[in-house]
């Protein structure tokens, strides 16, 4: 399995223990799991990225998250082009500043995003690039 997509799908497992762990334990523990969620997401946007080259897809060459996500659209690699953007600007959010409260807010939303990596995993094995 390549390097990107083995990480993507070991960080979703990590992202998996984060939205059941309690995040109100202390700032360390809330901190975690933000950066799990981040790193999360560009672990995913760069395993698309690689099945979009390998599938040879002109826009997969790209190094733009954004174009990245609008071509996996396109390809079927996601389904739900606003979720995507959602967590796209979350990312942003959070790599450009540090505010305690929107930190809970997203570990709040973590189980309700979940679903969208794991439908992307089972994509890339379906496309023949994982397990």
């Amino acid at each position: 399995m390549n390097r990107k997509i083995e990480n993507f799908f070991s960080s979703l497992d990590t992202l998996h223990e984060a939205s059941v762990t309690d995040y109100t334990q202390n700032k360390i523990v809330l901190s975690g799991c933000v950066n799990t969620f981040c790193l999360t997401f560009e672990l995913s946007w760069k395993a698309m990225k690689y099945v979009l080259e390998s599938e040879g897809v002109d826009k997969g060459r790209t190094g733009s998250p954004k174009l990245i996500l609008m071509a996996a659209l396109t390809r079927g690699l996601i389904e739900d082009e606003n979720a995507w953007l959602r967590m796209l600007r979350l990312l942003n959010d959070e790599s450009h500043h540090y505010n305690q409260d929107c930190a809970i807010e997203l570990c709040r939303m973590i189980p309700e995003l979940l679903p969208y990596f794991d439908d992307l995993k089972e994509k890339i094995i379906a496309f023949g690039y994982g397990e």
